[in-house]
């Protein structure tokens, strides 16, 4: 027969929490997640006494078959007063019922333990910016002596993408997750010989179940993003009235429309929907938001002779004049061409390239040639170099050259090489050799690959990118 206790066993403080860390393998079913960060029907423990209701944690007891349903389920409804509804009947999501998370012991079927998730059922157990203090031992990959904040966001992901595949090999990463320096990570480790095949392969089946964009939960929709800054519209007034007579100027109208989204990103600051545009990139800001709220800005002339700057004061939300469909319409044709037309001069390029260099190889450790090629470290160029080696022998860490910075490097190089039919290890650097890539002319595809890549993005960028160079000496040859 089901028997409900009190339970005093755990610190009712932290038992939501501690329920979250005990549970936390079940990240890997859609069921735990929506069960965790949605208010939904849930099924409904309908016996439990009327004085242990609200209780923080119960403890239910029962035969394994009595209990055997509720493995099934991550969470559960109690309704706070006397109900129609049966055990394990769903019930809706409503204020009059509170939300159990179920919690199983391992080696342990006659009993579970219940911790209370929330106290109205129209709300969802846990949200991903809900904080909480991580303790030691709460997750494999954060081992250290101290407590620290996190919240439930970076905790589930975490576990999702790095606790489960690699245990404590990658610490805990408290912070903005972005999935291209997970990946840098995990690449490293596997450069280290500290990450296998088979964690790798966990850790893609994890991150592309979880979904590429890594994001575990998005709101696009609040009031704010639905609109943009009204203090926008007067500012754009004022400055298209200060640079009136330089509005064919790139230089001028970057800065323009830079002042402008920036004061877009500033009125999104804190909103509920600033982590999806963070996560969608840059071209939510420069494209999407600033062409519908603040001005479809700056465009190309449609050919190649023609070099000019076109400019579009107004944004889509005040409508298209007569006069701009020319303009805005060679701009989605000029997106269309390069994607389906100039990406076939990075194939070619592509297919030029592998004739050549398909037979590369690496066919020796070491030339012992005395020759390199001098190179002045700069804070731009010194990560090209990581791993390489210079004449007298020296691998260049990271460390080693940003301690370089402003020097020349004598560094070995392919162009010096004196093996015979092919290149040295030393030459071409360590990196090659921790990935046992032996046939390299594959690297050379990386010139190709930048022409289908702009070809690609014109599809999805119109607005002419912009930058600031702050220092010309990089440019210049004494």
């Amino acid at each position: 027969m089901i028997q409900f206790t009190a339970y005093a066993g755990q610190d009712t403080a932290g038992a939501k929490y501690f329920y979250l860390s005990e549970s936390r393998t079940r990240v890997t079913t859609r069921v735990a997640l929506l069960d965790w960060l949605t208010a939904r029907q849930r099924p409904t423990l309908a016996n439990i006494p009327e004085d242990l209701k609200g209780q923080d944690i119960l403890k239910m007891s029962g035969t394994e078959d009595e209990l055997a349903w509720l493995k099934d389920y991550p969470a559960v409804h109690v309704f706070k007063s006397a109900s129609s509804v049966a055990d394990s009947q769903l019930s809706d999501p409503t204020h009059d019922v509170y939300v159990y998370g179920v919690l199983f012991i391992e080696g342990v079927n006659d009993s579970c333990l219940l911790f209370k998730l929330q106290d109205d059922g129209y709300l969802p157990p846990f949200v991903v910016e809900e904080q909480f203090t991580l303790s030691p031992g709460m997750i494999a990959n954060y081992t250290a002596e101290k407590s620290v904040i996190t919240d439930v966001g970076k905790f589930i992901v975490n576990q999702l993408v790095l606790a489960d595949p690699f245990g404590d090999l990658i610490p805990y990463q408290n912070t903005v997750i972005i999935p291209d320096k997970l990946d840098d990570m995990v690449a490293e480790g596997i450069l280290n010989k500290k990450i296998t095949r088979a964690m790798y392969n966990k850790y893609m089946a994890n991150g592309y179940w979880f979904g590429e964009d890594g994001s575990l939960t998005t709101q696009a929709w609040s009031e704010r993003s639905l609109i943009t800054d009204p203090a926008i519209a007067k500012r754009k007034a004022e400055l298209l009235k200060q640079y009136q007579d330089h509005l064919n100027d790139p230089i001028i109208l970057a800065k323009i429309e830079k002042e402008l989204i920036d004061m877009d990103k500033a009125w999104l600051k804190g909103d509920p929907s600033e982590p999806f545009f963070k996560a969608c990139g840059s071209k939510v800001w420069n494209e999407q938001r600033k062409k519908f709220f603040i001005m479809i800005g700056m465009g190309s002339g449609f050919s190649k002779k023609d070099k000019s700057v076109t400019f579009i004061p107004r944004s889509l939300g005040d409508g298209i004049e007569v006069q701009d469909i020319a303009n805005i319409g060679n701009d989605v044709r000029r997106g269309s061409y390069g994607r389906g037309k100039e990406t076939a001069k990075g194939g070619a390029e592509t297919k030029f390239l592998l004739r050549i260099f398909q037979v590369v190889k690496v066919i020796e450790d070491d030339c012992a040639t005395h020759r390199g090629n001098p190179v002045e470290i700069t804070e731009f160029n010194y990560k090209s170099y990581i791993e390489r080696y210079t004449t007298d022998g020296t691998i260049l860490t990271e460390e080693l050259l940003k301690a370089s910075i402003g020097k020349t490097l004598i560094i070995r190089s392919p162009m010096y090489c004196e093996t015979k039919g092919g290149f040295c290890a030393k030459c071409c650097g360590e990196f090659l050799r921790r990935l046992d890539m032996k046939v390299i002319g594959v690297q050379a595809l990386g010139v190709s690959q930048g022409f289908v890549s702009s070809s690609m993005k014109k599809l999805h960028v119109s607005s002419l990118p912009s930058t600031d160079i702050k220092d010309l000496s990089a440019f210049i040859v004494e």
